[in-house]
């Protein structure tokens, strides 16, 4: 062994040098059987012999939760499932519109056809009146019964191009700036033009659809 301070050899073993009485401090020898490399941590019973890695990437711990990585995967505050229960009340809603429109379009448009017709009604037996309606466009007309014919002259027979108009159970008819209105019964099927209405007859007539 070499003195650490003036450089001279000495026997191994030396614990001073005789030459600068410098006092050396032998290293300890290594033990016969002694493994130099780091004992492994073995694992007790129960326990994972495995090291565990560590996954978390830079500036979030590991316990932060499966995604550490914001703005992927499902956003923050967001319910999984809930777009699509949008989507499904949206086309649900879409649906049921759709059924009620076609109902109201077939049950509306039923109706006033179902009131399209040539309805006839009488004044004494003497005049037979007639109403010819077919949507917005309608036909008031009277004539003279066959057996007063010879009693007739040109103003007893007469027919009118009129306007129909519905509102509600309420059919107004107009010609040539004159308004006749009339009630409609949809369970009878009959059109009714009260007394007083401008037909001055001192009468109601009711027209019954053939």
């Amino acid at each position: 062994m070499i003195c650490p301070v003036c450089g001279n050899n000495l026997p191994d073993g030396s614990t001073s040098c005789p030459v600068c009485g410098a006092v050396l401090q032998e290293a300890p020898q290594p033990q016969q059987g002694f493994d130099p490399q780091p004992q492994q941590n073995f694992a007790q019973p129960g326990f994972d012999a495995q090291p565990q890695e560590n996954f978390s990437q830079p500036g979030f711990a590991p316990d932060q939760g499966a995604n550490p990585n914001p703005g992927y995967g499902v956003p923050t505050g967001a319910v999984p499932g809930s777009n699509k229960k949008v989507v499904i009340g949206v086309v649900i809603a879409a649906v049921l519109l759709l059924v009620v429109g076609c109902v109201l379009f077939f049950t509306l448009g039923r109706g006033k056809k179902d009131r399209d017709g040539h309805y006839t009604s009488s004044y004494m037996g003497m005049v037979d009146l007639y109403i010819d309606l077919n949507g917005d466009k309608a036909k008031f007309g009277m004539k003279v019964a066959e057996e007063y014919a010879e009693f007739a002259d040109d103003d007893t027979n007469q027919e009118f191009d009129c306007k129909a108009t519905w509102s509600g159970n309420t059919l107004k008819l107009t010609a040539e700036g004159d308004t006749l209105e009339c009630n409609y019964d949809p369970s009878n099927k009959t059109i009714t033009i009260p007394e007083d209405s401008a037909l001055e007859m001192g009468v109601e007539l009711v027209f019954t659809k053939e």
